[in-house]
């Protein structure tokens, strides 16, 4: 098996329903996409974000990656400062989380 060497660690990992659901319609696994996360490849985030993420690594702040299926659904993989969790999440459930 091959192991991905990544820039930080993704702890415990979760997929909400939703993203489940759209990967699945899409035939995609979650794991390319995590492969991108762990090595700073954060995706269809802006040039601050991407610098936000970046920064992030050094002060143990959490990172947040936005990708897109197949099929266009827009989803994101957050990883907290400790990293000892990941989670996946539709970008509207993300929305919705955040908003609370």
């Amino acid at each position: 098996m091959n192991e991905i060497v990544g820039k930080f660690p993704l702890g415990q990992l979760s997929v909400s329903a939703g993203a489940k659901t759209a990967l699945k319609d899409a035939n995609q696994e979650p794991w390319g996409f995590l492969a991108r996360h762990l090595i700073g490849k954060w995706g269809a985030v802006s040039d601050e974000g991407w610098a936000k993420n970046d920064a992030a690594l050094v002060e143990g702040k959490p990172v947040l990656s936005a990708y897109e299926t197949s099929k266009g659904v827009r989803f994101v993989v957050i990883s907290t400062g400790d990293r000892s969790e990941t989670w996946v999440l539709l970008e509207t459930e993300y929305r919705d989380v955040e908003g609370s």
